[in-house]
């Protein structure tokens, strides 16, 4: 009983503290988003609120209410306007949050970058071997490479300068065009081609807008990008969890 109440108590805590960051993550978005003067297109957030009213009429069809505001009421303890309103704060961060990410990044000294992760000594001879005949590295990452991103020819999301990573710190070693490695990295050996540097995006969004926002509709935000961000965010406004963690200690 009481290893099941320490991990109640630990799932509360970790609960909470998922709470707390996501409160900081929204505020720092919103931030952000001022300083950028971000512009959401024209309906965006309506268009977004209107999608989740849906869901749930489905769902309260699906449980026999007679209306959304009823299952609102009853489903979700909150009144229709007050959901309402909060429903239309979460679309804005939803949609600010990946347009905060990617200007972040294009704005960043950043690369593109591909890689391939191997195992053995002898895959990598296969992988020199066949860089050195002029195959290209994303052919030999779709042969060689055991990590998930082989499938896109080893493609990786961007890395920003500054990160201690081991893939960063050999990415900007590294000229455009060359293939860094073998590297022993903690998944086995691995071989880091830089793609581009490209020229990071000055000024603010009706400047920079068109370009994130071609770029989002080319490629979604991806975990590495947003982890990337995140830290450099929680840097640059040195939030302060500590007050709030000793809560729910």
């Amino acid at each position: 009983k009481e290893s099941s109440a320490a991990s109640d108590v630990y799932k509360r805590q970790a609960q909470v503290r998922a709470i707390l960051d996501d409160i900081v993550l929204s505020h720092i978005i919103v931030f952000e988003a001022a300083a950028l003067q971000i512009e959401l297109p024209d309906g965006a957030i309506k268009a977004s609120v209107e999608q989740q009213l849906a869901a749930l009429e489905r769902e309260a069809a699906a449980a026999g209410k007679g209306s959304v505001e009823a299952y609102i009421q009853e489903a979700l303890g909150m009144e229709p306007e007050t959901y309402l309103k909060y429903a239309q704060e979460e679309a804005a961060i939803d949609l600010l949050a990946p347009r905060c990410v990617r200007a972040w990044m294009l704005a960043s000294d950043h690369r593109e970058i591909r890689a391939i992760t191997v195992k053995t000594q002898a895959d990598v001879d296969q992988v020199q071997a066949r860089l050195a005949k002029g195959e290209p590295f994303a052919d030999v990452a779709r042969a060689l490479s055991i990590d998930p991103s082989k499938e896109d020819g080893g493609r990786l999301p961007p890395v920003v300068r500054g990160s201690d990573l081991v893939l960063t710190r050999t990415a900007f070693a590294a000229e455009v065009g060359d293939v860094a490695g073998p590297i022993r990295d903690r998944d086995g050996m691995l071989f880091v081609y830089v793609e581009s540097s490209p020229k990071p995006l000055e000024g603010l969004w009706q400047t920079i807008g068109p370009e994130v926002e071609a770029s989002l509709a080319a490629r979604d935000i991806e975990d590495p990008e947003f982890w990337q961000w995140k830290a450099q965010m929680l840097g640059r406004y040195d939030v302060n969890m500590e007050p709030f963690l000793d809560l729910v200690k």
